[in-house]
């Protein structure tokens, strides 16, 4: 049997309208543990959630920029919406709106958001968990139900 191998992926289909605070949740554990995590998201909401997080908590001020922005050296965060950069060299990935990474293998743990009944957001990450998997990466997979707790399944 094949070696699996470090890269954790896990797999959110998230409830639409928790979606901000799951991507926000996920920052703060980011920084609590000392990591970098890059935000790749279309270039729609990059904007969106960038005031998201800055106007969440209004005590806390987590330094972020957005796609070519300067203060890459200073920040833990960062929000693109180009697949082929990784401004800030993070090791943890946070994927939006279908958005995926051209280049997965430099990072450490991957996350994968996916709406629940977003036909075209559900086929990306079935197709990205098939070449995820195929690759010996740790896939796991989690639901959101409506009362926002995650529960670990299978994907189907």
């Amino acid at each position: 049997m094949e070696k699996k191998s470090n890269l954790i992926i896990n797999f959110y289909k998230s409830q639409d309208i928790n979606l901000l605070a799951n991507v926000y949740s996920l920052v703060k554990k980011t920084i609590d543990i000392n990591e970098k995590l890059l935000i790749l998201v279309n270039n729609n909401n990059t904007k969106t959630l960038s005031e998201y997080i800055w106007s969440k908590e209004s005590e806390t001020f987590w330094a972020h920029g957005i796609n070519d922005d300067d203060g890459q050296e200073f920040s833990k965060i960062w929000i693109s919406d180009d697949n082929t950069k990784n401004q800030i060299s993070a090791k943890y990935i946070c994927c939006l709106d279908g958005i995926l990474p051209k280049k997965i293998s430099c990072f450490k743990k991957a996350f994968k958001f996916y709406v629940d009944g977003n036909e075209t957001q559900t086929l990306i990450a079935r197709e990205f968990w098939k070449l995820c998997s195929e690759k010996n990466y740790n896939c796991n997979h989690f639901y959101q139900d409506y009362s926002g707790k995650w529960h670990p399944n299978e994907f189907n």
